[in-house]
């Protein structure tokens, strides 16, 4: 029998329990955290991306590249004169110009900005980039102005603080280093050059035109040396084996290298590498071995090699430059 206003203890029972049911589904729903799997039956059954916001907005996922900055622009072909005051690299059109910064990785393309506003903007794509580093051709709508990378992830960085100064290619400047003897009169070819060497440039060429020769006039200066016309990329091989005495690259020359000759009294240069020479400073090379590809950098018109023959005591240390050409024709005819 129950008392009037009293529970029957079997009831408060009934009771707790269903407080119980009710309060655990809360409890249930705290533990899916986000991030987390949505329960079986939820509807969604997927997990939540991992780097997004997780409010269930449908937020994007973060990208896994830092966005990239461009620190400093370098011309490597087809350069004018650098105005430093100004913060600007001069290049032509069709140059390649070396961005460094950070972050550059997994950039696909380089926009050439321009003046305000968009109109004329320009872009090229990156074959290769590095993290620090890329390099990219000026298309020939390019206008002066800065640059900006964008990543494959969509990631645009700042504009570059120093702008590109398109314009037509500077004489090349004058050698930092000491000015050579004035070069010795034309002879027949010396005995030590008409064996024991290689052709240097393994692949289809021309000696070029008049222009292309030792002696040929330059604005300030004449050429000391000839040039060898070649597709870019063609193997480079070393005349003559030797000392690496010198690899360096400068506004005129590009990427060089400068070998001491086995046996002979004569430095061997080749300027316009494609790319750095592939051998350290002190390393010996013999007669035939790679030394770099056929490029254009520095101030070079076209893919060539720019071939020098030295008397000692060496390059720019005391000797005189020498024209090669009679050399080159007779290893050409060698074979």
């Amino acid at each position: 029998m129950t008392r009037a206003g009293r529970v029957q203890p079997h009831r408060w029972v009934v009771l707790l329990a269903l407080l119980a049911a009710f309060g655990a589904a809360p409890a249930s729903a705290a533990t899916d955290a986000p991030g987390g799997t949505s329960p079986a039956g939820s509807g969604s059954g997927a997990e939540t991306p991992a780097g997004s916001s997780g409010d269930g907005g449908g937020a994007a996922t973060t990208p896994a590249a830092k966005i990239p900055k461009v620190s400093r622009l370098v011309c490597l072909s087809r350069c004018g004169a650098a105005n430093a005051a100004q913060a600007e690299v001069a290049v032509a059109p069709r140059g390649i110009v070396r961005l460094a910064g950070r972050n550059l990785g997994a950039v696909t393309r380089v926009r050439f900005l321009g003046g305000a506003g968009t109109a004329d903007d320009a872009g090229s794509p990156v074959r290769a980039a590095e993290p620090k580093s890329l390099r990219v051709r000026v298309p020939s709508k390019a206008v002066t102005g800065p640059v900006q990378v964008v990543d494959r992830f969509g990631q645009a960085s700042p504009a570059s603080r120093t702008s590109l100064r398109i314009s037509g290619p500077a004489p090349a400047p004058a050698e930092s280093d000491p000015q050579p003897a004035p070069a010795p009169p034309a002879g027949p070819l010396d005995p030590a050059m008409s064996s024991g060497h290689a052709f240097p440039v393994l692949g289809p060429h021309d000696f070029g035109g008049a222009g292309a020769g030792f002696g040929a006039t330059r604005d300030g200066h004449t050429h000391q040396g000839q040039d060898v016309m070649a597709a870019c990329g063609t193997q480079l091989v070393a005349a003559r084996g030797g000392t690496v005495q010198k690899i360096a690259f400068q506004s005129a020359a590009g990427n060089y290298v400068v070998i001491d000759g086995d046996g002979v009294d004569y430095d061997y240069a080749y300027m316009h590498l494609q790319d750095p020479a592939p051998l350290t400073v002190g390393q010996h090379v013999e007669t035939g071995g790679p030394i770099g590809l056929v490029g254009q950098t520095g101030n070079a018109q076209g893919c060539h090699l720019h071939f020098e023959l030295w008397t000692g005591p060496g390059y720019y240390e005391g000797g005189s430059p020498i024209d090669p050409l009679p050399a080159l024709r007779a290893w050409d005819a060698a074979g």
